[in-house]
């Protein structure tokens, strides 16, 4: 040790920082931050000794000129560690169960806003269902992508395999897109009690969320940040709109919009 104890509850990359800055006082006597330089040097010798002339430290260039070693990693073994972090950023905070709840809340609104629906009523029912449903999903994918986009371009520049990255992403999305059905549909199906299944209509709903999660993926990936959230619900709109309720399939015919009502998500919902 250098002296140096990280108090509780602070962030030790930033403690690291202070540190080296020489903002935090070492408890050897006469080390200072300027010897951090010596003790990286005599470390490395060490490592060196040990490991092999081949081994740097932090991928540091060599003194003779030769490129730092770099230890590879299998694309299997990248994908599950991939896959790991983006599990653990999408439980560590709040988020998840705050789209948890509103996904809740909109499914206990319609189910006892329509708890005594009628013939007529139903395809009004469907419509807000599934734009319901694709405004809570794509809010919950966004930040999948958009909010690590800098890191992902450094990681990717030493090695990290993008289709690795890219595939962790989505099958840390899973077990939401399968849970997020059964929310909505606990309160709705309760109160509305319709006549299909509730496994037929949990299908239905899943490939909906499905579906609606891989546009929020994209927008996060072909959008700036600042103007994700907007690009996403105008995306969403757009497609209930031209899923043939209001305006009919024949009218958006007419209107020479058709190919916008056959990649509509809300059409087969």
């Amino acid at each position: 040790t250098l002296g140096f104890r990280c108090p509780p509850l602070i962030n030790q990359a930033d403690f690291l920082m202070d540190c080296v800055a020489g903002e935090v006082e070492s408890d050897l006597p006469g080390f200072t931050h300027l010897d951090f330089v010596g003790q990286w040097d005599l470390k490395s010798s060490e490592l060196v000794v040990q490991w092999g002339p081949s081994f740097t430290v932090g991928l540091a260039p060599q003194a003779h000129g030769e490129a730092p070693h770099v230890w590879e990693v299998g694309w299997a073994t990248q994908l599950r560690l991939c896959t790991m972090r983006a599990v653990t950023q999408q439980t560590r905070g709040a988020s998840l169960l705050t789209n948890a709840l509103l996904v809740l809340l909109a499914g206990g609104m319609l189910g006892q806003i329509y708890n005594d629906v009628q013939l007529g009523q139903v395809p009004t029912n469907n419509f807000l269902t599934t734009l319901a449903v694709g405004l809570t999903s794509v809010q919950s994918s966004l930040p999948c992508f958009a909010a690590e986009r800098a890191v992902h371009w450094r990681e990717s520049s030493r090695g990290v395999s993008k289709s690795a990255y890219f595939l962790a992403k989505n099958i840390s999305q899973v077990p939401y897109m399968l849970l997020a059905p059964v929310i909505y549909l606990s309160l709705y199906y309760t109160f509305t009690a319709p006549r299909a299944t509730f496994w037929g209509t949990y299908v239905v709903l899943m490939a909906t969320q499905f579906c609606v999660t891989g546009v929020g993926n994209l927008i996060s990936i072909i959008c700036p940040p600042a103007t994700a959230n907007v690009a996403s619900v105008v995306a969403v709109l757009i497609f209930v709109i031209t899923s043939g309720y209001n305006p009919r399939l024949v009218e958006l015919e007419n209107m020479n919009m058709m190919w916008l009502g056959k990649l509509s998500y809300a059409r087969g919902g």
